[in-house]
Formats: structure tokens, C-alpha cells, sequence
């Protein structure tokens, strides 16, 4: 599938942060594509919409990207900390489960607007 919005839309246009690379960029942006092929052809074609389209698309890449991250790198986030004689610190990175409700998360934030029943679809 191919992506919604080039590397130039996410670092102008959407202000995105999190991915400095345009090759890492377009392996995350084909991903949040495949997520949004359902939904796409449902979307308005007017300049709104598919700039709600491109936005979420950007979003997706973002947090599939920083899922990425969290599980390959070890930067996961801090579960638990303890302090009863010796110092404990649990981390975790996030289920499946979480990850995919984030996804339709952001799909229902930018496109529920002009996909009619979206949050009950992505509940």
C-alpha cells in the first residue's frame, strides 16, 4: 500500500518530530497506509478531508515509530519503582492490545468526522 503524506507533508505540514529520516519515514508511512486503506476511499475528496487523511496518517507513523522504538531499543517506559531496601524498577512496553487501541484511536480522532459510526467501528 502506498503512504497518504510524503516526508515533506509530515516535517512541513503536520510538524512532525519523531522521525528525522525520510527512508524510516516511508517504511512507517506505507504501515499507517495499510491501516488506512479501509478507510480512505470513504474520505471526501475535498482539501479538508484529505488533509485530515494526510494528518492521520502522519499520526499513525508517529506512533507506530515510537512503538518500534520502545520494543527494539529498551526504551520502555517505566512500569514500577520500589524502595524497600534496595531500589526495583519494572518497565514495559506496550501489548499488542494497547498498540492497536492507540491506532484506532488516532484514525477515530482525524477521521470520525467523515466516516459515519468510526468510533464504534474502531471500538
Amino acid at each position: 500500500m502506498a503512504s497518504f503524506a510524503d516526508f515533506d507533508f509530515y516535517r512541513n505540514s503536520y510538524k512532525g518530530i519523531l522521525i528525522t529520516s525520510d527512508l524510516i519515514y516511508s517504511i512507517f508511512a506505507e504501515r499507517a497506509g495499510d491501516e488506512l486503506a479501509l478507510f480512505a476511499n470513504r474520505i471526501p475528496n475535498d482539501d479538508e478531508a484529505q488533509n485530515a487523511l494526510k494528518r492521520c496518517a502522519c499520526a499513525l507513523a508517529d506512533c507506530m515509530y515510537g512503538d518500534y522504538k520502545m520494543s527494539k531499543e529498551g526504551t520502555a517506559k517505566i512500569a514500577s519503582e520500589s524502595v524497600s531496601g534496595y531500589y526495583s524498577v519494572s518497565y514495559s512496553t506496550p501489548t499488542y492490545g494497547q498498540v492497536r487501541t492507540k491506532i484506532n484511536n488516532i484514525i477515530a480522532l482525524y477521521l470520525s468526522k467523515y466516516i459515519l459510526g468510526a468510533r464504534k467501528v474502531m471500538m
